[in-house]
């Protein structure tokens, strides 16, 4: 069981990472929108570059365990387009009735819906993270600590895509900072799932399906979801500060965590 509880507590501690990530977007002001802007901005270029350097060639390098180099180009793509597909429905089935508040500037309803996508976007993803952490910790922990640190590297930058479009757009600390700990820990859940019931049908191809599913939710949510939140603020420059600075930040991480 020792094995188990290294893999477990790897995977626990990467999610966490996200809650840390929230406490860094609820200590700023609320009536600072240039921080708004920039965090949105960040927050997509995270997860665009997440979704492009690294999901989408994982789920190419998984697929092609099993199959010819362009039929898991092909299924790369669908699985792509079925994530796409999945937050366009998810964003469509949430309200959209805005309210009028001093702070957002009567966008504090679409704030808030943002932050509730994006709260399901990062809860599904970190699902097979958390799978993947337990198994490279299962393996060992020199397997198992490199891809935690990397997992939780870029759960950070998810809390707050979280937590901020929560925050300014319901004025609830608690509400933000609870959302985001739990979309962070469901890779402990995932971790569970992985040693309990999908063990024995975890392979290749499925962890390809679900990364390239996952690179099309993300990639939705940062394009229709936070970039266009990020502009409403009232800050473009931020913005786009904010998004250059997170594909940066990213690809610095992985630089790093690879070499």
């Amino acid at each position: 069981m020792q094995g188990f509880w290294q893999a477990f507590l790897l995977s626990t501690g990467a999610g966490l990472a996200t809650a840390l990530g929230s406490l860094i977007a609820l200590f700023s002001k609320r009536e600072n929108r240039r921080f708004l802007s920039f965090a949105l901005g960040f927050a997509a270029g995270v997860m665009i570059l997440v979704s492009v350097a690294d999901l989408l060639p994982q789920a190419r390098v998984h697929l092609l365990r099993g199959m010819q180099a362009q039929t898991a180009d092909g299924l790369t793509l669908v699985f792509l387009c079925v994530g796409l597909a999945c937050a366009a429905a998810i964003d469509r089935a949430l309200p959209h009735r805005e309210r009028k508040t001093p702070v957002t500037g009567g966008k504090a309803a679409a704030l808030a819906r943002v932050g509730a996508v994006t709260a399901a976007a990062v809860t599904l993803h970190n699902l097979p993270e958390g799978m993947a952490t337990f198994m490279a910790g299962y393996a060992g922990l020199h397997v198992g600590l490199p891809v935690a640190v990397s997992i939780a590297l870029h759960n950070i930058p998810e809390g707050i895509a979280v937590s901020a479009p929560l925050y300014y757009g319901t004025g609830s600390r608690a509400k933000a900072f609870t959302f985001s700990a739990l979309s962070g820990l469901s890779e402990p859940v995932g971790a569970l799932l992985a040693f309990t019931v999908l063990r024995p049908f975890l392979s290749p191809l499925l962890f390809g399906v679900l990364f390239a599913w996952v690179a099309g939710i993300m990639l939705y949510l940062s394009f229709a979801g936070l970039i266009p939140s990020a502009q409403a603020a009232g800050h473009t420059g931020f913005a786009v500060a904010g998004i250059f600075g997170g594909l940066v930040f990213m690809q610095f991480a992985l630089l790093v965590l690879a070499a």
